[in-house]
């Protein structure tokens, strides 16, 4: 349950609290990634993991024709690269910055040394594996069999979940995002995620004030994330 009262499921947003990699982390200093930089390519070897001290990194897949696909975001003490690294895989992924972001570069015998010494630090590292697992497992449900509008209201209550602060008209996302962050989010069209916000405003679902979205009916929205309608 969140401030909001808002349940999620599989919700793309992955925060960790940072003292869980303590052991990784001690002794490192923060690298500065600014706004629109990536951390890591797909493609790029991977010689180290990343976890997020400040900020957020959405990480993305894509195929030669550009077509790319978000998979998560990165919030503060997120870990992003740790699967190709450890297994010492080129990234399938790119880790791009959406604001500036501090991260660590952890590299791979540094952890698994850690790893061998630490079976809580093990733990931790298969709970954000399990959590990961089950926000992919969600995608693929979603784009096998759920029409937009369905990810489009699941995709605002997760934002809302994650940013979103109690106002008089409902629910305020404190963050500015477009349809088109929206689209590549639940990987749809701007155009079909243009009709479809536009539509949850003149139902007064949605308003939008000062470039920011409030959500002005959650069992509404929370209907139409189920597939129930209104």
């Amino acid at each position: 349950m969140t401030e909001t009262g808002i349940l999620t499921d599989a919700s793309p947003w992955i925060s960790v609290e940072p003292a869980a990699w303590r052991p990784l982390t001690e002794g490192r200093t923060p690298r500065l990634f600014r706004k629109k930089t990536f951390l890591y390519t797909q493609g790029q070897p991977a010689e180290h993991f990343y976890i997020i001290q400040r900020g957020r990194a959405c990480i993305s897949t894509s195929r030669a024709d550009g077509h790319e696909k978000q998979l998560y975001i990165a919030e503060r003490g997120a870990l992003c690269g740790e699967s190709a690294c450890l297994q010492r895989h080129p990234h399938a992924s790119a880790a791009l910055a959406i604001v500036d972001t501090w991260a660590y570069a952890v590299p791979r015998l540094a952890t698994l040394g850690a790893l061998r010494e630490d079976w809580a630090l093990n733990q931790r590292f298969l709970e954000l594996c399990f959590r990961k697992n089950t926000v992919l497992l969600g995608q693929v449900r979603e784009l096998s069999f759920d029409q937009a509008e369905r990810r489009i209201a699941r995709t605002l209550l997760n934002l809302a979940a994650q940013y979103g602060r109690p106002c008089p008209e409902g629910v305020r996302i404190s963050i500015r995002f477009t349809h088109q962050d929206v689209a590549g989010i639940i990987n749809t069209s701007r155009i079909t995620t243009n009709k479809v916000m536009k539509r949850m405003e003149e139902e007064g679902i949605l308003l939008k004030r000062e470039g920011r979205y409030i959500l002005r009916a959650l069992p509404a929205l929370e209907r139409l994330a189920r597939g129930e309608g209104q």
